[in-house]
């Protein structure tokens, strides 16, 4: 290419345009001298050209020359006033310079030279945020979106900074002033879904976006995403596949298929799939980012550089995929060049604080204790959700200053409003490396009873006493109010549950118990799950029983619920606690509920609901115990429904999968032992057989288990001894 491209400059020396592709192709090829050669070069030869001049700016930005690109900006900006391109990379070359009046009065003047340029509003709007001018940053984001609907950076920011400024609903307000005024745009329905969250009315925007423009990539994608989050994969897959595209299926979709497949926990089916891809659509960005996040969590840290490197081919000026290199290559223990990697990330972009922490801990760690503040103040300016705080206790603890760590730490103990953007729990655990907790404890409980009190404050105070066993601390613990109360109190509880402090977890019940229905339902659900992690099931349940009166309580909560109420007996009850659970937003509990309903449907011989529930069950990462009840309940519907064999052959290969060594101890405990023994029923109900034994001599029904033959030895030997001595 660069041979092509060269070749086409010689012979036509007298067009701008052949030195532009030339020097691009030279800075996207890291061969920044020749591009910096050929930039002067033609800024002599075309020194009235604006668009030279820009060039010569980037590769002086890629060189990380700052002075000098503001010099070639200005003068592309001398040439034409009115580039809103030119206008923003100067504004931002001089913020990074620390010149932010100069920055200021640029943007203002490219606003007047194009008041529609909307990419000049958004970067007015975005400087003005990180100057700390939120409601006139707000403003100017609002206008944007307005002026530009496709602005997707527009839209997520909006979506960001308005609940910050107290306005949750500003983008939502947007979008169906869109709706309003252009109704006929498909794109005006597909924003309106990407800001509500109530999922039906997402769903009806998108299907109408559908109906307008049948072949809306983007509305079809966002079904696939919002199924997906909904936990209904099935219907997350056939969103990826539309009819209206036959067999030529979009990459963006087939894309969103490997990304399913990667939330259900199957990594290797998401790399294959995102693999076959890119390698038909080598320009797909997003599927070669995706593939090198997953090749990394897969430690397959080659390949994710390969494909990282993919990356930087088609996004050479950005620090994203510099950063996906330098872990790749961190992994592979090339830390020399994940080093350079990083550098020239942060370079291009302060506000990539992947890299920027990276080049903080290294300097940190070789006690460069400047170089490590200029990092953070540079992270700071470019990014106004920086959490420095944090940090700056880290640097304090290095040079050993605790008094300014913890006049640093006490003022941010409490909340500060709207904007609390605080790390507080980094900045205590740091202090806590330096052995500086009982310090930070005290300052702590001089604010107990205060409302603002950060709950991550209060989560570090009940850690401390409790490692300490200070349980007299329960007294403040108790005073404490707001959000603080309740993480503490959750933590304590669970805390309890997980060091197997049983009297004292049974001692809170009862303190609580009266409190039930008004407790916060963090702690209502982290009592439950205490108690069973203990098995105390009955407390478990009797505690969760009024889970009807609480429609807050999350899946994960009714999952120790269900649980218990199976291993008590209490079958029906406990389907009826699944069905609400799987009526609720998916959590990580949605794969439990679909394999406890469908072995439920399945026993209860409601074959078509089970089947439905069973092929969206098997579309996830299963525990054990969860891949036994799926076994048992495809072994039901098999016999019930045989494919290419009789239901008596179907049983017979069953009965011997189901006794396989792995299955042998869920048979034996509650609450499979008793479904088993039902599904056994209903499998010979089926095949026309008697019921086997799933662990020959052990299965309740039929058999003795070995505590059984145990316990009549025992008492055959005591009445032997009373006999004996009777006679005697």
């Amino acid at each position: 290419m660069l041979e092509i491209l060269h070749e086409a400059r010689e012979a036509r020396p007298d067009l701008w345009q052949a030195w532009a592709v030339e020097i691009r192709q030279r800075v996207d090829m890291g061969r920044l001298d020749e591009a910096l050669a050929l930039g002067e070069e033609a800024a002599q030869r075309f020194p009235l050209l604006a668009v030279v001049w820009n060039d010569l700016a980037l590769v002086h930005r890629i060189r990380t020359e700052r002075e000098a690109e503001a010099r070639a900006l200005v003068r592309a900006l001398e040439l034409s006033p009115a580039w809103g391109d030119a206008s923003r990379a100067l504004a931002e070359v001089y913020e990074r310079m620390d010149r932010v009046s100069d920055a200021r009065a640029v943007l203002n003047a490219a606003i007047l030279a194009s008041p529609l340029d909307y990419l000049v509003q958004a970067a007015m709007a975005a400087f003005l945020w990180r100057q700390g001018e939120r409601d006139a940053a707000l403003e100017r984001i609002e206008l944007t979106v307005t002026r530009e609907p496709a602005y997707d950076w527009a839209w997520d920011t909006l979506q960001e900074w308005a609940p910050l400024l107290g306005r949750p609903d500003a983008a939502e307000n947007a979008a169906r002033q869109l709706t309003v005024s252009r109704p006929g745009e498909a794109r005006s329905w597909y924003r309106l879904a990407a800001v509500v969250q109530d999922p039906d009315r997402k769903m009806a925007a998108l299907d109408q976006a559908i109906r307008l423009s049948p072949r809306f990539i983007d509305a079809h994608d966002a079904r696939a995403v919002t199924f997906s989050f909904a936990g209904r994969m099935q219907e997350a897959m056939a969103a990826c596949r539309p009819e209206v595209f036959g067999n030529d299926i979009p990459p963006v979709l087939s894309g969103r298929e490997a990304w399913i497949l990667s939330r259900q926990g199957n990594l290797q089916e998401a790399i294959a799939q995102m693999k076959k891809t890119v390698l038909n659509n080598s320009e797909y960005y997003w599927g070669w980012m995706m593939l090198a996040d997953w090749q990394l969590a897969a430690n397959q840290n080659k390949e994710s550089l390969e494909a990282a490197k993919q990356m930087i081919r088609l996004a050479p000026r950005a620090a994203v995929p510099l950063g996906f290199a330098a872990d790749a290559l961190e992994r592979l223990g090339r830390n020399e060049e994940a080093a350079g990697y990083h550098e020239r990330a942060f370079e291009l972009d302060h506000d990539y604080i992947f890299s920027g922490m990276k080049l903080f801990d290294a300097a940190l760690s070789a006690r460069k204790l400047d170089v490590a503040e200029n990092l953070l103040t540079k992270m700071e300016r470019a990014n106004s959700t920086f959490l420095r705080e944090a940090q700056q206790v880290r640097l304090h603890v290095v040079r050993n200053d605790k008094k300014a760590a913890l006049e640093l730490i006490d003022g941010m103990l409490l909340t500060t409003g709207i904007i609390d953007r605080t790390d507080v729990r980094a900045a205590l655990d740091h202090a806590q490396s330096a052995r500086w907790g009982r310090d930070v404890t005290l300052l702590i409980e001089s604010k107990i009873e205060n409302t603002k009190l950060h709950p991550q404050a209060a989560e570090f105070w009940v850690k401390e006493w409790i490692a300490r066993k200070e349980w007299k601390k329960l007294v403040l613990l108790r005073k404490m109010q707001g959000k603080a109360s309740e993480s503490a109190w959750s933590l304590y509880i669970t805390t309890l549950g997980e060091n197997k402090e049983l009297s004292r977890l049974q001692a809170c019940q009862r303190e609580l118990t009266a409190h039930r229905d008004s407790l916060p339902i963090l702690v209502w659900g982290q009592m439950g799950y205490a108690l069973g992690r203990n098995g105390k099931w009955k407390d478990t349940v009797l505690w969760l029983s009024n889970w009807e009166r609480r429609p807050d309580a999350e899946p994960s909560m009714l999952s120790n619920l269900s649980f218990g109420l199976r291993t008590l007996g209490k079958y029906e009850e406990a389907n009826l606690v699944t069905a609400r659970a799987l009526e609720l937003p998916a959590d990580n509990t949605r794969s439990t509920h679909l394999v406890w309903q469908a072995l439920a449907e399945a026993v209860n011989e409601r074959f078509t609901s089970a089947r439905t529930l069973m092929a969206e069950a098997q579309m996830f990462q299963h525990e054990a115990w969860e891949k036994a009840a799926l076994v048992l309940g495809q072994a039901i519907l098999a016999v019930e429904s045989p494919v290419d064999a009789s239901a008596r052959r179907v049983y017979s290969e069953h009965r011997k999968e189901l006794r396989e060594p792995q299955y042998k101890s869920y048979w034996q405990t509650p609450p499979l032992k008793d479904l088993g023994i039902r599904a056994v029923k209903v499998m010979g109900k089926h095949a026309g057989q008697k019921p086997f034994r799933l662990v020959p001599g052990v299965d309740g029904s039929i058999g003795m288990n070995f505590q059984t033959i145990y316990l009549i030895l025992i008492l055959l030997i005591f009445g032997l001894i009373v006999i004996t001595s009777l006679i005697e």
